[in-house]
């Protein structure tokens, strides 16, 4: 009687999404990456600015609606926004804007997979942005105002001209994840003038609203992550042999992005903790002086 036999494969190669799939999601890592190393560098002051100015214009909407008298919106790339009123609902002021922010970014992101979609969401942007250019008060901000303008007027023209958003769906994606994202991105760091939605929700109702805030957030940026998914379906899935150049090349950039980030992020996480010990020998130091 001859014994049973066990093959065991030699290598083991996943299948799971094709190759448009897998460089969507990679791109919307590497963006997500990017947003929350750099959100206080200026290279992402266009996209933030334009997040800041989107949100306070929508709270702006929400006085008017709830019959509260406006006073102005002050809007910074360091400080913060915050709008200026009087009356009115300030819950209503502050959900508002909160829910249209994340709705006007998940639009961009499920808008960003066809040509006219992303044609309509980018003149609407063109059009916040000359809204932004007139209710700007220092020629800073009408600079990156006008630089972005600029830029997207340009990328706007070559999708028009070729009939194609090759290159403009990357930066209404980039956008989109920016407004869908910014109740995150804005909490970063509350150590500025004007305050973010979550200190603002935590100080007015609670843990337990900032905690189903951002749970409402978070789920609706996945719903909207697998609704993109599902339309871009229906290649035959890739496995890591059958991976194409471009999407080999995307998927090393998000690795590389993430591990910067993270090792980034410990490197200061062991500056801080040691910040206390190098202050109590200069302050030994300064005894013996």
């Amino acid at each position: 009687m001859e014994r049973p036999t066990i093959m065991l494969a030699t290598h083991f190669t996943p299948t799971c999404c094709n190759d448009d799939q897998t460089v969507w999601v990679a791109l919307v890592g590497i963006y997500i990456v990017l947003l929350l190393k750099l959100w206080y560098a200026p290279v992402v002051y266009p996209f933030k600015l334009l997040a800041y100015f989107t949100h306070e214009l929508l709270r702006c909407i929400a006085v008017v609606l709830s019959c509260g008298k406006l006073d102005g919106m002050a809007i910074h790339p360091e400080e913060g926004s915050e709008t200026h009123f009087e009356e009115g609902s300030p819950g209503f002021v502050l959900w508002l804007g909160y829910l249209g922010t994340m709705a006007w970014g998940l639009v961009q992101m499920c808008a960003s997979l066809y040509y006219l979609p992303t044609v309509v969401c980018t003149s609407v942007t063109l059009g916040l942005l000359v809204c932004f250019f007139l209710c700007a008060d220092t020629r800073y901000l009408r600079l990156v105002i006008a630089l972005s303008f600029t830029a997207l007027v340009a990328l706007l023209a070559y999708a028009l001209s070729t009939h194609s958003t090759n290159v403009l769906r990357f930066v209404v994606l980039l956008s989109g994840v920016n407004h869908a994202l910014f109740f995150f991105l804005d909490a970063a760091a509350d150590l500025r003038v004007h305050p973010s939605d979550s200190y603002q929700m935590l100080t007015v109702y609670g843990g337990v609203a900032l905690v189903v805030a951002g749970l409402l957030q978070a789920a609706l940026f996945a719903c909207a992550v697998a609704w993109n998914l599902a339309a871009l379906g229906g290649a035959m899935p890739i496995s890591l042999d059958t991976m194409a150049l471009p999407t080999q090349v995307v998927c090393v950039c998000f690795l590389v992005a993430l591990t910067v980030a993270v090792g980034h992020s410990l490197y200061r996480q062991q500056c801080a903790l040691r910040r206390p010990e190098l202050h109590a020998l200069e302050d030994d130091d300064d005894k013996f002086v």
